[in-house]
């Protein structure tokens, strides 16, 4: 954010990884940034949880994909993940439960191909075909396309980014693309499966997002020692030293402007003076805290919008380990499409 030489007072809605990074970066600007939450902690759908019988856990993810784009961050701030919480590498990755087997996928990518090429004849070198394109989406895509801040088409119109279209497959299910590579529905299944965290079924998802693939598997899945909550307690030191303020169980009713600018907003009854907002909310929800005459879409529109749905989850407090159940387990006994199917066409909970 450029302020120029105007400091401005920015108020930050969520402190959610999102809102933790604005504030952050909006501080490091020369901006006085104040963070507004409704919960009692940070972290949004990140949340920590602890009961009274001292069971603690993470609300929200539990997979460290990605890694660079998280080193990127505090590395914009001289500071290292190393200094926040301690990374280890997890191996397996995950275990996939099959109706007939068991499936562990390994850390090492070379012994997830190898693992592919014993599912699935001539597999192995299709694995390596399908992560070599994974892996020039993933440096598109993380360099070239979410760093911008997306206000219109002519963001994309580079000769880099036209010259990339065919080779980022957007024009191709995510589904299809995956059976041009293994006919093992297992292998599908393992590679099909990320993009459900991108809240659509992997035939209404482009191919591009194979890129989570590569992501996930190639950089290694990892896990913060002490839960996910330690990113969020980095990334909430590095914001207030730089100069922010939190504002928790303060919750955000409504975004007063006038000119079209803003003025001011409203948090658990009392006024307060900005020059910004930044909102990490859900954007519908953010629209709902404006004026209809300054809103995008309307009220008819959200209605005809699908919504990525959240999960069933259940926080268990358990003596001891399971035995023969790995720190991620997932289930694939029962038919993905009719679970998938019943979510997002027949809007019902799944019977399996």
């Amino acid at each position: 954010m450029d302020t120029g030489n105007l400091r401005k007072r920015i108020a930050v809605i969520g402190s959610g990884f999102s809102g933790l990074s604005a504030a952050a970066y909006a501080a490091k600007s020369g901006n006085e940034v104040h963070v507004f939450e409704k919960h009692q902690h940070p972290g949004g759908r990140a949340r920590q949880f602890k009961t009274e019988q001292g069971y603690v856990f993470d609300m929200g993810p539990s997979w460290y994909w990605m890694p660079d784009i998280i080193e990127g961050f505090f590395s914009d701030f001289d500071c290292k993940v190393s200094d926040f919480f301690t990374l280890v590498s997890l191996d397996p990755q995950f275990e996939m439960v099959f109706s007939e087997e068991k499936i562990s996928i390994p850390e090492k990518n070379d012994e997830i191909r190898e693992l592919f090429e014993k599912t699935e004849r001539g597999a192995g070198k299709k694995y390596d075909k399908f992560m070599q394109s994974a892996q020039f989406k993933y440096e598109v895509g993380m360099k070239d396309f979410v760093t911008k801040p997306c206000y219109n088409w002519l963001e994309f119109a580079s000769l880099k980014i036209a010259g990339s279209v065919l080779k980022l497959d957007l024009l191709s299910n995510f589904r299809k693309y995956v059976s041009g590579y293994f006919s093992d529905p297992k292998l599908r299944s393992l590679m099909e499966f990320p993009v459900i965290f991108l809240g659509a079924s992997p035939q209404n998802i482009p191919a591009l997002y194979s890129l989570m693939n590569y992501g996930g598997y190639v950089l290694g899945t990892k896990y913060p020692m002490g839960g996910f909550y330690q990113l969020v307690l980095g990334m909430k030191d590095v914001a207030e030293k730089q100069g922010v303020t939190f504002h928790f169980n303060h919750q955000v009713q409504k975004i007063s402007t006038e000119n079209g600018k803003v003025v001011s907003i409203t948090a658990n009854g009392k006024d307060y003076e900005f020059d910004a907002v930044i909102a990490s909310s859900d954007y519908h929800h953010t629209e709902t805290l404006i004026s209809k005459s300054l809103r995008n879409y309307n009220d008819a529109y959200w209605k005809t919008r699908t919504f990525a749905p959240s999960c069933l989850i259940y926080y268990l407090g358990i003596k001891g380990k399971i035995s023969h159940l790995k720190h991620h387990t997932l289930f694939f006994e029962n038919n993905l499409d009719d679970h998938i199917e019943c979510i997002y066409k027949n809007k019902k909970w799944p019977a399996k």
